[in-house]
């Protein structure tokens, strides 16, 4: 039973901003090659660590190429087939038998504020659903079976909040093997070694005595550690198939994937595989964005001076900062995890996906009964682009066709169409190919969308306003949300609105809530909101509560007797309880009374009985008695039946006895039976010379006859020396075969006479072997064994004899 498993995979739309190759072209061949090496060691599934994903929302599309990548059978183009009556569902079974499932944990890539809780909401759970990927735990393992019923089961354990403290310790940890195999995977930063305090992580040394699992891998640090062994027990993390980071020790990292063979005796072995699809690292990745971050370190250390200042250690993670307050204040861990929590899931609500477009320009932008403009055309390089007029020439109409298209601004779009004309149309022309248009008709049955050209199909594509979402992921249209109800465009910006951020059209709170997203304190602004609005309400329920609270005791001021009144029911309780079982007792009492009356009358009737019994001792000797003479007369009958059937035998053996005084005759008789046998063997096989003998006979005697013929061809030529020695030969030839003939002959004579005794011979041994099955069938028994025969045994004999 084999397996491949390979590390975080990380499927994105975007491209690493290190990678310089045609990242998605490379990505694509090593999910081919890992396939394929699935196909060559016929496996049973692909296990993987988490971080499949890079995000825990991915557009749909690019997740039909991913599912449609990924898939080793066509799902739906199989299915349509059975539903189109081209395949039965025979051939879908057979075709889905190839078929190599994904199992594995999910990484903190993949999850909302890396809280496992939002799994629900995010696309890993979407695949998980539609059966693509697959999540065992250690409470619900998967298990395999092979024809040797061998039994090998996987585990996973999903990233979550604090995970690698000391107190998630049983994450890694099986205690309990489900299977004759445990494999468990882990999304989690298992090391070979110590890492100090730089980062959360677990060290090999504190589970390998603990755990029970046969084969632990990790996955989440995309460097890894090699195989290591501990007591029979395997670790490895093989690191990431894909490399992202410029770092040194990535560029030199070759990517691999496992090869993990389990069987009846040898257990479980793992084996590297390099992935050939892999380049060298230095011709895919550039190290030219860390030359530049290290000259704006020098910009930062303000920045950092104040956050020290915050007391914040590290990290620009919102997670990160509140772990690192509360650890200041001294917050407890429920605390702590409420609050990440609640930010978890504002992330959740307002955070939105960000949609990456391919990179473009827009080339070409075209105005048609555009307020001011009846047909404008302008054409539009990289870079800066001035528009410059006079006032009212339409400058501002400009750009407001851009808001149009982006974000399809104002209520009213027919507002927009020039006066006396129909229709109003803005069009984008872009680099990729695309040409998008929104435009709208003045009657109200007319057009109100979008309009794209597609270069891909050569189509144009009708839209509603209703798909802007869908056309500003074309234009790869962002915002930056600040808040539930509000965010600010980052690709887009409106005439009069200032620079960064910090122009006077941003209120201070929105400039901090700008600021804040960069730290993801948005989010807890937003929960901060949430909570005072909680506190509010609480608030208001207690007052309620308060009042009632108030009304309350105002009303038990006039129970206050009953105090008093209590302690006397609870005396009269005390007295009527005494009564109560004083009652039990005397029913206990009269019921025992009853009893005994029923006691005394079984005692007299047993007395009655007694005196009947006074004669039992001699009854019992009698019997005692009887049974002895019983005894004695069943020995006696006993050895009676002995005695006969000893006669019986007697008589049995005495008839055999009798039979058996013609037994010598018979023998002498199967003696003679012997040597006749051996006599004819003998003569069979001279029989059998004379045959070949005689073949070889008739053979000489043709040869010769084509001698003669060719002497008689030879009388006519003419006499020569050559001729004449040739001639001399053949001569001497038939003398040596007339010889030979002679010989034949006499072999033949003796041959029929052989024959002729054979015959006499047979006809001897019958009349014999008639007189021998005569004297078994007298003796009726085996003259060597002595058992019973009958006359379908005696033929059987004679007929071995014979042979």
């Amino acid at each position: 039973m084999k397996f491949i498993y390979f590390g975080d995979k990380h499927e994105r739309v975007d491209v690493p901003e290190n990678r310089t190759d045609d990242y998605h072209a490379s990505v694509n061949a090593k999910t081919e090659e890992i396939k394929s090496l699935g196909k060559k060691h016929n496996v049973k599934a692909f296990l993987q660590p988490g971080d499949f994903l890079d995000k825990p929302k991915v557009p749909y599309d690019f997740i039909g190429d991913l599912v449609k990548r990924w898939s080793t059978v066509d799902i739906f183009s199989t299915l349509g087939s059975l539903m189109l009556g081209k395949l039965t569902p025979e051939d879908v079974a057979k075709e889905f038998e190839s078929w190599t499932p994904i199992l594995g944990a999910v990484g903190n890539h993949e999850l909302f504020g890396e809280s496992l809780k939002s799994y629900p909401k995010t696309t890993l759970a979407f695949l998980e659903k539609i059966g693509f990927m697959h999540f065992p735990t250690k409470e619900k393992p998967f298990i395999f079976t092979d024809e040797e019923g061998l039994r090998v089961a996987v585990t996973a354990t999903s990233y979550d909040i604090g995970m690698d403290s000391d107190e998630r310790l049983s994450d890694y940890i099986i205690e309990e093997k489900a299977g004759d195999i445990h494999i468990h995977i882990v999304h989690g930063y298992l090391t070979n070694k110590d890492m100090g305090d730089m980062f959360p992580h677990t060290v090999l040394d504190k589970i390998a005595k603990k755990t029970k699992a046969d084969l632990t891998i990790s996955g989440h640090d995309h460097i890894g550690f090699p195989l290591t062994e501990v007591d029979g027990k395997f670790f490895v993390n093989p690191g990431s198939p894909v490399r992202m980071k410029n770092d040194k020790k990535e560029m030199k990292r070759r990517p691999k994937v496992l090869l993990i063979e389990a069987t009846k005796e040898k257990g479980i072995s793992v084996k590297t595989i390099y992935l050939k699809s892999a380049q060298v690292g230095e011709d895919i990745l550039s190290r030219e964005k860390i030359e530049m971050r290290d000259a704006r370190n020098a910009q930062m250390e303000e920045i950092k001076s104040i956050v020290n200042k915050a007391q914040l250690k590290g990290g620009t993670n919102i997670k990160d900062i509140i772990r690192e307050i509360a650890g200041n204040k001294h917050l407890d861990e429920k605390t702590i995890d409420e609050a990440i929590d609640r930010v978890s899931a504002k992330m959740d609500a307002i955070q939105k996906v960000t949609k990456p477009a391919p990179d473009y320009t827009i080339e070409k932008v075209v105005l048609e009964n555009f307020k001011s403009h009846v047909y404008s055309e302008f054409e539009v390089s990289s870079g800066l682009n001035v528009f410059v007029g006079e006032s009212g020439a339409g400058k501002s109409s400009i750009m407001s066709a851009f808001d149009w298209v982006f974000e399809n601004a104002g209520r009213n779009p027919r507002r927009l169409i020039h006066h006396g004309k129909d229709y109003a149309k803005v069009s984008l022309y872009l680099s990729n190919g695309y040409i998008v248009s929104r435009v709208v008709d003045r009657k109200k049955s007319g057009k109100n969308g979008y309009e794209v050209y597609n270069p891909m199909t050569a189509e144009v594509e009708v839209y509603n306003t209703k798909s802007l979402s869908l056309i500003q992921e074309l234009l790869g249209y962002n915002s930056l949300d600040i808040d539930t109800d509000k965010d600010i465009p980052l690709n887009f910006q409106r005439q009069g609105d200032g620079w960064f951020f910090i122009s006077g059209n941003f209120t201070p709170s929105m400039r901090a809530k700008v600021i804040g997203s960069v730290y993801q304190t948005h989010f807890v602004d937003a929960v901060l909101k949430d909570l005072e609005a909680e506190t509010k309400k609480l608030n208001q329920i207690e007052k309620e509560k308060t009042n009632q609270l108030k009304a309350t005791e105002e009303n038990i001021e006039q129970y206050a007797h009953l105090d008093e009144t209590k302690k006397k029911l609870a005396k009269l309780e005390d007295i009527m309880a005494k009564i109560d079982e004083l009652k039990l007792n005397r029913d206990k009492l009269q019921s025992k009374l009853v009893e005994l009356g029923h006691i005394k009358e079984k005692i007299d009737e047993k007395e009655q009985s007694l005196k009947k019994l006074d004669k039992v001792e001699d009854a019992i000797a009698k019997m005692n008695e009887v049974m002895a003479r019983l005894q004695q007369r069943n020995a006696l009958k006993e050895r009676s039946m002995r005695l006969t059937k000893m006669r019986n035998e007697a008589e049995v053996v005495k008839a055999s006895i009798q039979k058996l005084s013609s037994v010598s005759q018979a023998r002498e008789l199967f003696d003679k039976i012997e040597g006749l046998i051996i006599e004819r063997t003998k003569l069979v096989q001279r029989y059998e010379v004379y045959l070949l003998a005689d073949t070889k006979r008739l053979d000489l005697e043709k040869k010769i006859d084509s001698i003669e013929v060719e002497l008689k061809a030879l009388s006519k030529l003419e006499k020569s020396e050559e001729l004449m020695q040739k001639l001399l030969l053949q001569i001497e030839k038939r003398k040596r075969l007339s010889e030979k003939v002679s010989n034949l002959s006499h072999i033949q004579n003796e041959g029929a006479k052989a024959a002729e005794a054979v015959k006499q011979s047979t006809a001897h041994l019958m009349k014999t072997l008639e007189e021998y099955k005569k004297a078994l069938n007298s003796v009726g028994s085996c003259p060597v064994c002595l058992s019973k025969i009958d006359e379908a045994r005696i033929e059987t004999i004679v007929t071995a004899h014979v042979g």
